[in-house]
């Protein structure tokens, strides 16, 4: 009588299944895991790219206020020790702007100021340049003072700069936010898909070694069926031939 059997085939395939879904798993949450923590290196990235402008912007800035006091002591003192971090700050200040301009190329908005900046702190120089001239002669340098075009030169250069880096630590902060928001959701997310894929593998792995425990339960019993038929009829075979005997 034909019965249920323990298939190789099958016990092999829910073996295979049983080591290759794990692997499979373990590589995509891998790959996921790195994508999670390429973005978030990405994201923090543009946080220091942040930090770097606005220090850059506030270096640039006080050279831009050492130049003027600089200028301004000479212009009262008639004293030429005054010009000292006025000559050092001035070209340390075109390379300051430049290099601001080249770090918030991607940013239009923030790049018009910085141009603003070199265009005004331009005309500043060439101003200061005029006035060190006319005291050097020994000129009048309180009327081109008190005409003002070198402080509204000044108030634009500081009213960009003041633009300039409220708008940076805005920008600072938003992306400080992303990154806080980037890190808990990466964090979550792995942990969520890391359980949900230990819980469904350990359902799949249950159902495929219950469903194998069943037909080798189903086998044995048929077995033991089987095995009680034959010593059945053996012994009646034993009966009768005992019974011819006699």
């Amino acid at each position: 009588m034909a019965g249920p059997t323990i298939d190789n085939s099958q016990f092999r395939r829910i073996l295979t299944r049983n080591v290759a879904l794990p692997l499979g798993m373990s590589v995509v949450t891998a790959i996921v895991f790195v994508g999670i923590i390429a973005y978030l290196i990405n994201v923090l990235n543009w946080v220091e790219h942040s930090e770097r402008v606005i220090g850059q912007a506030q270096e640039v800035s006080k050279l831009s206020a050492e130049m003027e006091t600089g200028l301004r002591g000479y212009l009262i003192a008639d004293d030429e020790a005054f010009l000292t971090p006025y000559l050092l700050a001035r070209q340390r200040i075109r390379d300051g702007l430049q290099e601001l301009a080249g770090m918030v190329d991607d940013n239009p908005v923030q790049l018009e100021r910085v141009r603003r900046i070199q265009s005004a702190h331009t005309q500043w120089e060439q101003f200061a340049t005029q006035m060190v001239t006319i005291r050097a002669a020994d000129g009048d340098v309180v009327g081109p003072v008190r005409a003002g075009r070198g402080k509204n030169l000044t108030d634009d250069i500081r009213t960009n700069f003041e633009q300039f880096l409220d708008a940076g630590r805005r920008l600072l902060q938003e992306r400080n936010v992303d990154a806080r928001r980037v890190t808990t959701w990466s964090v979550a997310s792995f942990l969520v898909l890391g359980l949900a894929v230990g819980i469904g593998l350990a359902l799949f792995g249950r159902r495929q070694l219950v469903a194998l425990s069943d037909s080798y339960r189903e086998t044995l019993e048929h077995e033991a069926e089987h095995n009680a038929q034959l010593r059945h009829q053996d012994w009646l075979r034993s009966g009768q031939a005992e019974l011819a005997v006699a």
